[in-house]
């Protein structure tokens, strides 16, 4: 598995704060945040081309954890699957109403949660 940040803040604040947080092992720098151009901030999905494309994964077979509205069209855009994340009802409601099937109100402690979750967005999207 290939863990990405993709983001629309400065890739070096993301990277400073995961160094604080003692995640960066998880992330491996793999930080894609904004460029000079604001035209690609999300909903635009440079970012997340470029994670893809370090990831070598086909957007197919991906999966976008976000807790925006234009994290949700980036992903769209390029057929990658998304994960919606909210801990208030009104991001949750946000984020359905934008489209999201699946919004999770806290981040899976492990791995095996995570695939769960990940298989019920696969499910969700075949409806």
């Amino acid at each position: 598995m290939a863990l990405a940040i993709t983001t629309n803040n400065s890739p070096r604040a993301v990277r400073r704060y995961l160094e604080r947080t003692g995640l960066t092992r998880c992330f491996g720098g793999h930080v894609y945040g904004r460029r000079h151009d604001p035209r690609l901030l999300k909903p635009h999905p440079d970012c997340l081309e470029r994670a893809l494309k370090w990831t070598g994964v086909p957007a197919g077979e991906s999966v976008m954890i976000g807790d925006a509205e234009a994290d949700l069209r980036a992903a769209e855009q390029l057929g990658v699957r998304f994960l919606g994340y909210a801990t208030r009802e009104t991001k949750s409601d946000v984020l359905y109403g934008a489209g999201a099937r699946v919004v999770m109100d806290e981040l899976p402690d492990n791995l095996t949660k995570l695939a769960a979750k990940v298989r019920q967005v696969h499910q969700t999207r075949h409806l």
